[in-house]
């Protein structure tokens, strides 16, 4: 056969497969657009329009728009809060493979949201939503490994999940990875690495709490406060617990308050003024 006929025949079966595998990420049956639409109403919280547009689609057995309609009904957002109708949907974009409607489903089961606490079933999707690369499913399967809680205890399989969360920044896997290669638990000790990947899950949660995630704006105190990943710095951990305080974190006042009694009365005023502008700046000017 001719060596151009050949290599044409290569190439067509390389775009049938990434056309196949684009599929399981991009809305299908032609409704790019309408699903544009859904999310802009979505991002503006009017989730009645939302639900306008995707539901056609996930009724047409569009998995993303599955997904989206199951979290809508899990949050009652639209819609009446339903965690039948959420995981009737749920388990729709699933059984296409879906992992982050997998990973949806292991919370349900594990944590018994409208059906009964199960973590057989809880386990069978979070593994199917790490093998599809769910990082929130690997680490949890990491953490599980790591104690032995429901599977043969495995500090190598425990190291392996959490590598695979923290490449695609998961901040949590990256501080987790981090303390696996502090002790050398599953993985050889290696200090360097360890600050590396502490050095990393810091600058996912510093993305993360300027974009207004109170959770990392709590974990930056506490890296700074330890000076795991960033230099030891008070004043900063002071800022952070603030903040985080600030958006509702409870835990986060306490530790304010502990941190208060370690700054002097000028470093507390700076501390104070930089949480302040960072705040009415919107998170643009925490430095």
């Amino acid at each position: 056969m001719d060596q151009h006929v050949v290599h044409l025949k290569q190439v067509m079966i390389g775009l049938i497969k990434a056309a196949a595998l684009l599929a399981l990420f991009v809305p299908n049956n032609g409704h790019t657009q309408d699903f544009a639409s859904g999310q802009s109403a979505y991002q503006s919280g009017d989730y009645t329009v939302a639900l306008s547009q995707w539901k056609p689609m996930a009724e047409d057995g569009d998995p993303i728009a599955q997904l989206r309609i199951g979290k809508m009904y899990s949050k009652g957002q639209g819609v009446q809060q339903d965690d039948s109708e959420a995981i009737k949907w749920y388990q729709l974009a699933a059984e296409q493979g879906n992992a982050d409607a997998q990973n949806e489903l292991g919370d349900i089961y594990r944590f018994g949201f409208g059906v009964p606490n199960d973590q057989a079933i809880a386990l069978k999707w979070y593994r199917l939503a790490s093998d599809g690369g769910n990082a929130r499913a690997q680490r949890w399967l990491a953490a599980l490994y790591s104690i032995g809680l429901g599977v043969v205890q495995d500090a190598g399989e425990a190291a392996r999940l959490y590598r695979l969360a923290a490449e695609q920044g998961d901040p949590i896997a990256q501080d987790a990875l981090g303390g696996l290669y502090e002790i050398g638990s599953g993985v050889p000790k290696d200090e360097n690495l360890a600050e590396q990947w502490y050095h990393s899950s810091v600058k996912s949660y510093l993305t993360e709490a300027k974009n207004g995630n109170n959770f990392a704006q709590f974990q930056l105190g506490k890296a700074y406060t330890a000076g795991k990943g960033v230099p030891k710095d008070l004043i900063s951990a002071h800022v952070w617990f603030n903040i985080a305080a600030t958006n509702g974190i409870q835990d986060s006042q306490t530790t304010m308050y502990e941190t208060q009694f370690l700054l002097t009365e000028a470093e507390l005023i700076i501390a104070q003024s930089r949480a302040r502008i960072c705040l009415e700046s919107n998170y643009k000017d925490c430095d």
